[in-house]
């Protein structure tokens, strides 16, 4: 029954765990769902606590700086000279000249992890519309001077967005055509720079580009301003033009989407909103890729989405992450391929989760600051303070800041996301991530399929423990149990501590301690079941009249019980007197004297290792090497026969005052072959003694009564106990059914030993 918990539970859990539960943003679990949440929430625990061990042992690495707006850069700001350092925000003007002047100080790759999905606050308009140079303006040329060695994020969200209300435009004017799709896009930039509504008319191998306007007079302007060539083509606008239609959206995906041979972006993540930054309008130099960090229900936030999915021209296309736009390019770029559950990336390779999600590692096993785990972090103003000096023409730049070659990410963003490690900023976590992608190291691997088998195996293992040690059942039988799940659910942690840190194996932990745990509890529960209804049985069967160890011995061997023919001791006792007291005694006084007298009986038999067979009337009938075997019963018998008579001496004036008549004690004991066992019927079962040791305990007793003695025995008694014992020589007796005469003996003592 045992190994039936085991496949029960061992199966249940190890299926529970095999088939992970996807959750959907704002929607509640299904109730079948629950318990595989549940599940998979406990193992997650465990996977923080190996990331921490994992980063204990590995050291911070200096690949990516984080460069911070922080609290030092805004303090020093307030109180420089130029006015443009007390904005806040930071003008873009600004931002991209300190990009510049890490890019300067030898940084490979600047993260501009800045707000820019709206215009800048510092963008002028005239009053009459007309576009002027702007802060944004002065961003887009910094980004094309730095070429490609910008990475502008965006955030990203599955909810679905809004659609805006826009000005209904009744003409269209001919902006350019072409056969090459990417030629169109930086018509298409410009256009949306002047927010102004591009109607891209796409055919195979050709386009053409149109551009919304509300008049004729004001597509004659906005052609100037374009520098269209005359004759100028303008016509009604036609309900294809409005599907037609792209926007900064549009271009946006178009600027960032990859191929990726071997993945179907129906398994990743649906990305339905996309905020689109300022840079993907003023310049085509910058990679470009999402950002936005996604937390578990926990609030923790464990993985980096590499890769998303993007509903675009009609289809699902892969939209990557930021920090694998930036990897893709110190790398030298390359194409994307996945393949058996690996993305390979130039000569990396990745494995992603079937969402294309990577569980990020940690060279750390705390969070400290902004820096989080990386090596370190650089407040702007120090960057601030070398472009200063670089404008301004000093010899000497004030500080050091040891970026060539790294990754810089330029952040504004005070908020922090909750890790397995502690809280860090967004840009430590992605820094940690592009760390990793770098190095191509992939998380430790997770095996469902041995996880299964373990989770299974552990349920049996906890079924062979419960098997072996069911007999804990009883006191302090706990105290074990608790010690051993514990020794089991340690020596598992320590195992899957290692494989994760040194074999690089994600083990799983949970399902199968949990398996042994219930498995063993629920095999031991169904064991005292049995155990209780198998002490019923025992107890029924041969009285309540047991010592603990012959009861767990009777527990352990049923087959103690069965009927057998065996060498017993058999001893009878019976108070001469008490019959003839039944006739003149009040009846419940004489049930209380013969109970008392019973009861030291009962006692001193179970005291001595004997079997309690029957009461008859004031007799007793007891036996000893049945059920439990003894190698010599006549020697225990004989105790049991010489303390019933000091017993007997001792309260026989208490006894004769209760029952009002005088009484004396007479045992018969006697050796030989015997039938034992459980006799009876179905309507009443007792184990018992049958043979022919028993009548001649019977009749000794009465001898004994004749000689004017306490103690008879026969001579195969004298010939098993005379090394332990005295006896006395009678007269031979004659027994009813029986040839001959019988050698009886009186049990004088015990014997005397030398010392």
């Amino acid at each position: 029954m045992a190994f039936a918990w085991a496949i029960a539970i061992g199966g249940g859990l190890a299926l529970l765990g095999s088939a992970p539960v996807q959750r959907d943003a704002g929607s509640s679990p299904r109730w079948h769902e629950l318990p595989r949440l549940w599940l998979q929430d406990l193992e997650q625990l465990t996977v923080d606590w190996r990331l921490q061990e994992l980063g204990a042992t590995r050291s911070r690495r200096d690949e990516v700086v984080v460069i911070a707006v922080d609290d030092e850069t805004l303090a020093s700001a307030r109180e420089a000279a130029n006015p443009l350092l007390a904005m806040q925000p930071w003008p873009r003007e600004l931002l991209g000249g300190i990009a510049g002047e890490v890019i300067a100080e030898g940084a490979a790759q600047v993260w501009l992890d800045v707000p820019l999905d709206a215009v800048s606050p510092r963008t002028c308009v005239s009053p009459k519309g007309e576009r002027q140079r702007s802060d944004d303006d002065a961003l887009g040329a910094s980004l094309d001077a730095l070429g490609g060695q910008v990475v502008v994020p965006f955030a990203w969200s599955s909810r679905v967005p809004r659609v805006p209300d826009r000005e209904l435009k009744p003409f269209v004017l001919k902006v350019s055509d072409g056969g090459e799709l990417p030629k169109a896009l930086p018509l298409v930039r410009g256009i949306l720079a002047r927010r102004e509504q591009p109607v891209l008319v796409r055919a195979p191998g050709k386009w053409e580009l149109w551009v919304a306007v509300g008049s004729e007079a004001r597509a004659k302007d906005l052609a100037a301003a374009l520098e269209l060539k005359p004759p100028l083509t303008v016509r009604p606008r036609t309900p294809a033009d409005g599907e037609a239609e792209v926007d900064a959206r549009w271009l946006l995906v178009e600027l960032s989407r990859v191929d990726v041979p071997g993945l179907d972006p129906d398994a990743l993540p649906l990305a339905r909103s996309l905020s689109v930054p300022v840079g993907a309008l003023l310049s085509a130099q910058p990679a470009f890729g999402v950002d936005a960090l996604v937390a578990d229900d926990d609030g923790l936030v464990r993985k980096a989405q590499l890769l998303v999915a993007v509903e675009h021209d009609g289809a699902k296309v892969i939209v990557p992450s930021a920090a694998l736009a930036v990897a893709r390019r110190i790398l030298g770029g390359g194409a994307l391929h996945f393949k058996d559950g690996k993305l390979q990336v130039g000569r990396l390779e990745l494995p992603l989760d079937e969402h294309g999600a990577l569980l990020v590692t940690f060279d750390g096993a705390e969070s400290k600051g902004l820096k989080g785990t990386l090596k370190r972090s650089l407040p702007a103003w120090r960057v601030w303070l070398n472009l200063d000096d670089q404008q301004n023409a000093r010899a000497v730049r004030h500080h050091d800041n040891e970026l060539e070659g790294r990754i810089a990410i330029l952040t504004e963003r005070t908020g922090e996301v909750r890790t397995a490690v502690g809280a860090m900023s967004a840009a430590a976590f992605w820094g940690q991530a592009v760390t990793q992608v770098l190095h191509g190291e992939a998380p430790p691997a997770t095996d469902r399929g041995f996880d299964l088998w373990l989770t299974i195996a552990f349920a049996f293992a906890g079924a062979f423990l419960a098997v072996g040690w069911s007999s804990l059942s009883r006191q302090p039988g706990w105290l074990a149990w608790v010690g051993a799940l514990a020794l089991v659910g340690s020596l598992h942690a320590l195992a899957a501590r290692n494989a994760f840190l040194f074999q690089h194996r994600q083990v799983a932990m949970v399902a199968p301690i949990l398996a042994a745990t219930l498995t063993f509890l629920g095999a031991l529960g169904y064991a005292a079941r049995v155990e209780r209804g198998l002490r019923e049985f025992i107890t029924r069967t041969l009285g309540r009249a047991l010592k603990p160890e012959v009861l767990g011995h009777l527990e352990s061997n049923l087959s103690l019980m069965r009927p057998e023919r065996l060498g017993v001791a058999v001893l009878s006792a019976d108070l001469e007197g008490f019959t003839a007291l039944a006739a003149k005694t009040d009846p419940s006084k004489l049930v209380g004297t013969l109970r008392r007298w019973l009861h030291e009986v009962t006692q001193e038999v179970v005291e001595r290792s004997g079997h309690l067979d029957k009461y008859l009337g004031d007799a007793v009938i007891a036996v000893w090497g049945a059920p439990v075997r003894l190698e010599r019963p006549a020697v225990h018998a004989c105790g049991a026969a010489l303390d019933l008579k000091a017993r007997f001496a001792k309260q026989k004036s208490d006894l004769e005052q209760r029952g009002g008549g005088p009484l004396e004690l007479h045992v018969g004991l006697d050796v030989g072959d015997a039938v034992v066992g459980e006799m009876g019927t179905e309507h009443r079962v007792s184990y018992s003694v049958l043979g022919a040791p028993v009548a001649t305990a019977v009749r000794l007793a009465q001898a004994a009564r004749w000689a004017n003695v306490c103690i008879v025995v026969s001579a195969a008694v004298v010939a098993q106990a005379k090394s332990d014992y005295e006896f006395r020589a009678l007269e031979p007796v004659e027994l009813p059914k029986r040839s001959g005469s019988l050698e009886v003996f009186e049990l004088v003592g015990p014997r005397a030993r030398k010392s």
